[in-house]
């Protein structure tokens, strides 16, 4: 599906400059459709990241489970695009309250200085959680929050652009 919508972005930036593109009215569209798209693959892996954490009894078969549904298709084809994600995702980095945050998460999140690098992220530590689900080497309870509050704080983000 994104692809469909990275193949004209492409093309705009090849036949318009970087700085052309940003103000075309087809790459907004796109660069919505992709931000859209992105938020709801985030969500689902948000789902089965809270299955995992609230399976009381055999969660390490639940994660196993749940490692071949968490999706990383839509960043994966952004990547393979060659385009810089900036051009999608172009904001400050997520705002939290630091009075009310884990302050392990904080520190482990400081130098994400743009939405960009936070997203990066996100995926990073979603394909390093699947690689542990999928061997059945459960990452601690602390690891796996981590990546639940950066797709949780970056949504809550998201909403309120």
């Amino acid at each position: 599906m994104i692809e469909m919508l990275i193949a004209p972005v492409t093309e705009y930036i090849i036949n318009m400059g970087h700085d052309k593109v940003k103000e075309s009215v087809e790459f907004q569209n796109s660069r919505l459709a992709i931000r859209q798209a992105i938020h709801r693959e985030l969500r689902l892996n948000r789902a089965f990241i809270d299955e995992v954490l609230n399976q009381k009894e055999d969660a390490e078969s639940l994660a196993i489970a749940m490692a071949e549904e968490l999706d990383v298709t839509g960043i994966r084809q952004l990547e393979d695009s060659f385009i810089p994600i900036e051009l999608f995702f172009d904001a400050e980095r997520p705002q939290f309250d630091l009075n009310t945050e884990d302050g392990q998460f904080v520190n482990w999140s400081a130098q994400l200085s743009n939405e960009a690098y936070w997203i990066e992220r996100i995926y990073m530590r979603l394909r390093i959680l699947r690689a542990r689900w999928r061997c059945g080497k459960m990452p601690t309870k602390n690891s796996v929050e981590y990546v639940r509050w950066l797709i949780d704080t970056w949504i809550k983000n998201e909403v309120k652009r």
